[in-house]
């Protein structure tokens, strides 16, 4: 699909109680800032590594098409050994995701009491992003797309950021666990506002114009990682700030799992467009003003060894995963580095050749 540019159609030192159900447990030796304004940033800086999470896994399943919250029990470790815990509510998010997975994608939900005694600001949701199935491949998945939000902001400050984390999850019905695995909370749309001092543009009002410069960047990204799983008209996995000096909307991606990079078992094109497998490409970017797809070309150029280099030390992925997913970013540099990249680019003549 191709869309024009206007569009009509501390932690403190002693241990103590911050609350009832929600305890600080920390090493009397640590100095850890109680600065951070809300709760991603909070787990981000003071580096949450592990998350032990106890609920009803079987109830959470079986009602996992719901808005259901269930209740839950939460420790989130941190690497020199501080922790805290706390009672929360879960419910299962997403929308392919949550009908195809054993375990859906959790909405983890803290209350304002404990995000109060955190000192931090009430935004008390955040998403978790898991693997679908307990295979290796599908923990492979959920890190490869964890990397394309790391590669996306090599490349853009207006970007959603990520932090992983490894899962330790009990089920309460019957005191089973499942092997750790790791999986990556994504910063919530409201800190990232607060981040990037923007102002929300409402989802329900017509847009009419965006930011070119960013709809150039993002649909460059969008095609180097083979994700065409994305709208501009219905904001489908878009979502849109102001910012000051800009004259129109900005748009920032997300949900990246639909895309070649991370080539998920249970992504497929949009039947209306003309690739056969989400491992084409498809370039959907109409654009008139060629510099700005220039300018961005140069910066893509520019960051080639950064983002190659991100993908390779990234050691968590099986080499495999590492390799393919070098090869596929590589495929798209041949695009972006040959004579006239931008002919190439609008033919689409390179889908067959990105699908082997």
């Amino acid at each position: 699909m191709y869309y024009p540019i206007s569009l009509n159609c501390t932690f403190f030192r002693s241990c103590f109680w911050l609350l009832p159900l929600f305890t600080l447990t920390c090493a009397t030796e640590s100095k850890i800032a109680v600065d951070q304004s809300n709760i991603y940033s909070f787990i981000k800086e003071n580096q949450i590594d592990q998350l032990h999470l106890q609920t009803n896994i079987t109830h959470l399943i079986d009602h996992k098409n719901t808005e259901e919250q269930h209740s839950a029990k939460i420790v989130l470790n941190q690497a020199d050994k501080q922790k805290i815990e706390g009672s929360i509510t879960v419910a299962a998010r997403g929308k392919t995701r949550k009908n195809y997975c054993d375990i859906p994608p959790l909405k983890i939900r803290f209350t304002d009491d404990q995000l109060i005694g955190l000192n931090l600001s009430l935004f008390n949701t955040i998403k978790l992003v898991s693997p679908c199935k307990t295979a290796e491949s599908h923990q492979d998945l959920v890190l490869r797309e964890y990397l394309c939000y790391k590669l996306y902001s090599i490349l853009s400050p207006e970007s959603f950021d990520a932090h992983l984390v490894q899962v330790h999850l009990t089920n309460t019905e019957n005191g089973e666990t499942i092997a750790p695995h790791y999986s990556f909370f994504i910063e919530p749309i409201k800190s990232l506002r607060q981040r990037l001092s923007a102002e929300r543009f409402p989802k329900d009002q017509k847009l009419k114009t965006l930011d070119k410069k960013n709809y150039s960047r993002l649909s460059l990204f969008q095609f180097m990682i083979g994700n065409t799983d994305w709208n501009v008209l219905n904001q489908h996995n878009l979502h849109y700030v102001t910012l000051k000096g800009r004259n129109a909307p900005v748009p920032i991606p997300y949900d990246f799992d639909y895309s070649g990079l991370v080539n998920s078992d249970y992504a497929k094109p949009h039947p209306n467009l003309p690739v056969k497998n989400v491992r084409e490409r498809l370039f959907q970017c109409r654009i008139k003003d060629h510099k700005l797809l220039e300018a961005d070309i140069v910066v893509f150029k520019n960051k080639k060894e950064e983002i190659i280099n991100t993908v390779n030390d990234f050691d968590l992925l099986t080499e495999t995963s590492r390799n393919y997913m070098t090869e596929y970013i590589l495929s798209f540099y041949e695009i972006i580095e040959s004579e006239d990249p931008i002919q190439l680019l609008n033919s689409n003549s390179f889908a067959a050749k990105a699908a082997h």
